[in-house]
């Protein structure tokens, strides 16, 4: 188990750092998020996709004005949904690893969004596993949904430090560092409605910036406890070289 001190970050230092970090590299943080989002949103869930796109850029506020009032959210395609569970986990697995390089300082850069798919199996596998217990516990009641989801929040990053790891491991991994943190996470989600909602009033475009904000934080939520945590749990030692500068 996971054992923390009291000397965790708030979560308002958690985004105060992002905020620090992203300082200098917002460009490469939202290109990084933008290309995840066209590899596992805009492509597979717009039919007309080739039009939408060649909208936004010959008139950028009336394509993504036009995108997000015309598309029919109720007829997702199935070949999207099959695209969107295959690359779904090394995309996720990409991502996360550019955010703790950011945070390491070790080289973030855009091509990390692809570095998911050096271990394909463990980051589909780590994907799909979640999405069916969420599902599932989701199926019961809302909350015990969200409960799950929180659980299983660090398991990327942990599988990032740990390539070893089977997907399960990861999970397990995960639930235990969770445990005691989980409202303290939902917390720092919460803390983002109200720029979701100014996000929303900018008719998508705010989602820009706000994403890799939110992504950061998330990393930094990680990180904290890893760091507060590796000297104190049964797992410490077993990642405390950050295994994923090794990940080339």
């Amino acid at each position: 188990m996971y054992i923390y001190s009291s000397k965790l970050k708030s979560n308002k230092e958690i985004r105060r750092e992002a905020r620090e970090d992203l300082s200098g590299n917002w460009i490469v943080a939202i290109l990084v998020c933008m290309l995840a989002w066209v590899l596992t949103e805009m492509l597979t869930q717009d039919p007309q996709i080739k039009e939408r796109v060649t909208g936004v850029i010959n008139n950028p506020i009336h394509g993504i004005f036009e995108y997000w009032t015309t598309r029919n959210n109720g007829e997702i395609q199935k070949l999207g949904i099959l695209i969107s569970i295959i690359i779904g986990g090394p995309i996720s697995f990409g991502v996360s690893r550019f955010f703790l390089n950011l945070i390491r300082n070790t080289n973030p850069k855009v091509q990390d969004v692809f570095m998911g798919f050096k271990y394909f199996f463990e980051t589909f596998l780590l994907n799909l596993l979640m999405g069916i217990f969420i599902l599932l516990w989701t199926l019961l009641l809302i909350i015990p949904g969200i409960v799950v989801g929180l659980s299983y929040a660090m398991a990327y990053y942990i599988l990032i430090d740990n390539p070893e790891l089977s997907a399960m491991d990861a999970i397990n991994r995960s639930k235990d560092m969770m445990d005691g943190q989980k409202w303290k996470l939902f917390s720092l989600y919460l803390s983002f409605v109200g720029w979701f909602i100014l996000c929303l009033l900018t008719l998508g475009i705010g989602f820009i910036w706000l994403n890799p904000y939110l992504q950061r934080s998330l990393a930094g939520f990680y990180q904290d406890l890893k760091d507060d945590s590796n000297d104190n749990s049964e797992y410490a030692g077993t990642d405390e070289n950050y295994k994923v500068n090794s990940i080339e």
